[in-house]
């Protein structure tokens, strides 16, 4: 998996350097004078990676000239990526749209409309529909206030570089996307894995730590509730009559079947 993203979303190999630095390198570390088992584990990991990253170099070359051009500079009709510049007060809110936006929601059927993603930024700011924030999207991600709190003091170095390095990673790739590209709600994906593993890996710290007494069975409540609205918002992005992209206008007729279940 590490490998094959490089073709189509390559600063997403960030995580891959995260998950080989804090749960591979520690382990190597400790066993570093068994020189043969390391050089296999280091292997297996490097191995498909250098292999399809010298066939993404060598392909970018031969179609684009350059072997770190992925063709986004050639996007050139709505969006063109060459001189879109740098400033820090766009990723500001491409961030608070990528993670706090909330949804449209309202009383009818399809129920979701888009968020309208206005700023007075004073120059080129792409933005495009969205469904509300990855806190809204994915709600287990408010576990992550656990480490903002600085409850995660009493942990392990590895776990704590685990959880901060994805973490770090997400922004990282989130403001890339945001300068690089804009605010798209199909890029909220790239920084979402970071934050959505993270999260999970929380949760499951705060379940061993209270297991066996009333709190641990609150956060799993908790972690239940959390996916049930998380599958709620997904199914409502799906149904949703908002943009041109959207179940009305490719399959009407499922569109318009979804809503006899709801009229009353």
């Amino acid at each position: 998996m590490v490998a094959a993203v490089m073709g189509c979303r390559p600063q997403m190999i960030l995580y891959g350097i995260v998950l080989f630095a804090v749960l591979l390198l520690p382990d190597i570390w400790k066993n570093r004078k068994n020189w043969k088992q390391n050089g296999k584990e280091i292997l297996a990991f490097c191995v498909p990676v250098l292999i399809v990253g010298v066939a993404v170099f060598w392909y970018n070359y031969a179609r684009f000239g350059s072997g770190l051009s992925f063709g986004a500079s050639y996007s050139l009709t709505s969006n063109d990526m060459n001189n879109r510049g740098f400033n820090f007060s766009r990723i500001l809110y491409g961030l608070y749209a990528f993670i706090f936006q909330p949804p449209v929601i309202n009383a009818e059927y399809p129920f979701l409309q888009s968020a309208e993603l206005e700023c007075s930024y004073m120059g080129k700011h792409i933005c495009e529909f969205s469904y509300g924030g990855m806190l809204w999207v994915y709600p287990l991600v408010i576990s992550l206030l656990y480490v903002a709190l600085g409850g995660w003091k009493k942990h392990t170095k590895q776990q704590k570089g685990f959880i901060g390095g994805l973490c770090a990673v997400s922004f990282i790739v989130a403001a890339f996307d945001i300068t690089a590209a804009g605010i798209l709600q199909r890029y909220m994906c790239d920084m979402a894995f970071g934050f959505a593993l993270a999260a999970v890996f929380v949760i499951m710290l705060l379940v061993d730590k209270y297991s066996g007494s009333e709190l641990s069975v609150w956060i799993v409540k908790g972690s239940y509730l959390c996916v049930c609205v998380g599958l709620i918002i997904s199914f409502l992005t799906v149904i949703t009559s908002a943009d041109s992209i959207c179940l009305q206008n490719y399959n009407p007729k499922l569109f318009y079947q979804i809503a006899e279940y709801f009229k009353f």
